[in-house]
């Protein structure tokens, strides 16, 4: 039993991945700040602490969005074949994780 294909537009095909992607980033953010917590007794995963971090939920979406955007990701064509989506992916992960390592050993504690 195969599932039915949305009868969606282009546009609408689009917007779809990337509500999906900006749902990924921040759940991950999100998690990370959990996380976090974990690791600190003095922290606590509450409003306060999440609003004092929320310029990263903003940061990491520009920077994801606009990797996709620079590598295409976005391209019907891209997102279509496996294989260039999948290498696609991993470039733009392979990128994202530089830029967090880069934050992570030069940022203050």
């Amino acid at each position: 039993m195969s599932l039915p294909k949305l009868p969606l537009r282009i546009s609408e095909r689009k917007t779809l991945l990337v509500f999906i992607d900006l749902l990924l980033v921040n759940g991950s953010t999100s998690l990370a700040l959990w996380l976090w917590t974990l690791r600190d007794p003095w922290l606590t995963l509450s409003r306060g602490f999440v609003l004092s971090q929320a310029h990263w939920f903003f940061f990491l979406t520009v920077l994801w969005l606009l990797l996709a955007s620079v590598n295409d990701f976005y391209d019907l064509k891209v997102a279509n074949n496996f294989l260039s989506s999948a290498l696609t992916l991993l470039r733009i992960t392979a990128f994202m994780l530089l830029v967090y390592l880069l934050i992570y050993f030069f940022s203050p504690r």
